[in-house]
């Protein structure tokens, strides 16, 4: 008889250690609540209260949780606001969170082309941060050429 496969351990948490590293990876994939609270439905008010260093919200839910003998798991897996699609000659650049943008790259000109955004009715973007975007693109695209040298 075979014997079950071991799981990969996760981690035991307060909520206050979870909505750490949740700052933690909006930092470093420079996401702001505007970009959550769209991706995930869930109010900016609400986001904003829960992203507070300087209220006490999420250190009395852990408590009370801590109290009441309930330990909270989690366990980190791969998140990328970006994606890559080497096809050859060219890569294509897809942000595949909302708002959804592409952009091309041709390796042998090594210049960018055809930006394009997929926006619902209700938002329109601007030009600063459509040139936002665009800059995040071509960070992560000389960043993903740098790892294949």
């Amino acid at each position: 008889m075979r014997k079950p496969a071991k799981r990969k351990p996760v981690r035991i948490a307060s909520l206050s250690d979870i909505f750490d590293a949740t700052m933690k990876r909006m930092i470093r994939h420079n996401l702001s609540i505007q970009e959550i609270a769209e991706n995930t439905d869930i109010d900016e008010e609400l986001l904003e209260i829960f992203l507070n260093n300087e209220n006490n919200v999420i250190n009395d839910l852990s408590r009370l949780l801590e109290f009441l003998k309930i330990n909270t798991y989690y366990k980190e897996n791969y998140f990328t606001a970006y994606k890559i699609i080497d096809a050859g000659k060219q890569l294509k650049i897809a942000r595949i969170i909302k708002p959804k943008c592409s952009i091309y790259f041709d390796k042998a000109t090594q210049k960018f082309y055809r930006f394009y955004a997929k926006f619902g009715r209700h938002n329109i973007i601007s030009e600063t941060r459509k040139q936002v975007f665009m800059s995040e693109m071509k960070d992560y695209t000389e960043n993903y050429l740098r790892t294949l040298q």
